[in-house]
């Protein structure tokens, strides 16, 4: 991995974890890990496994998701530099409840617990680095639940009292690069839609779009100009 490549990484692990975390840690960090490839639709981790390495994505997309004892269910997507790892698996040696799959190529750091261990009692950076990403989590988490399962408290804002389509135009416009490589059923599982309802919504919106009428301003302001 080159000099580039690297420090691409640390930018996406410390966007993805509010830490600084220095090149060092990272170099550091990489050359402890196996590089692992995996084709679209991959199971990674899966549902119940027992699984105690971390993993760092490195490209391409993936998601985390659960099941529900009915259907799979989409928690969340990661991209570069977004980091996995089943504390069940970690910390009790049980099967993990999240399972992740990848929505596209992707290739992961995979760090072994070993490894892990070995650089949580070295580097009091890289316990500091963990805990942040831990902590940034626990708030996608948090986030997560207050915005589709709701809230009782009425100062918070719920994306639950916005309509579907707003919903969904809200996701679309912040996450482009998500909603392009991400099949639309995945996408309504995620946003707490029916598939098919999903389908609608972007078709009545592309409809919209079609209707509307282009902006000839600029003809006009010509013509005011030969005028």
């Amino acid at each position: 991995m080159d000099e580039k490549d690297l420090r691409s990484l640390r930018d996406a692990l410390e966007e993805n974890s509010y830490f600084p975390i220095s090149q060092e840690l990272v170099d550091e960090i990489v050359s402890k890990c196996d590089i692992v490839s995996f084709n679209k639709n991959t199971v990674v981790v899966d549902f119940g496994a027992i699984d105690t390495n971390l993993y760092i994505l490195k490209s391409g997309t993936a998601r985390l998701a659960y099941f529900d004892a009915v259907k799979d269910v989409t928690f969340g997507f990661g991209q570069k530099g977004v980091v996995f790892m089943s504390p069940s698996g970690y910390m009790k040696h049980v099967g993990s409840f999240f399972s992740m799959v990848t929505c596209t190529e992707c290739e992961l750091y995979r760090l072994s617990k070993k490894n892990f261990d070995q650089l949580l009692n070295s580097s009091i950076e890289f316990a500091k680095f963990m805990f942040m990403t831990a902590l940034q989590q626990f708030y996608c988490i948090e986030v997560k639940l207050q915005l589709f399962a709701g809230s009782a408290k009425d100062n918070v804002k719920l994306v639950t009292e916005k309509t579907d389509i707003e919903r969904w135009q809200d996701y679309s416009i912040k996450h482009p690069d998500i909603v392009n490589v991400v099949p639309s059923k995945v996408l309504a599982s995620y946003l707490g839609i029916i598939p098919s309802y999903l389908s609608n919504i972007r078709q009545e919106l592309h409809d919209e779009a079609r209707k509307k009428p282009k902006d000839n301003g600029g003809d006009k302001d010509n013509k005011d100009n030969r005028q």
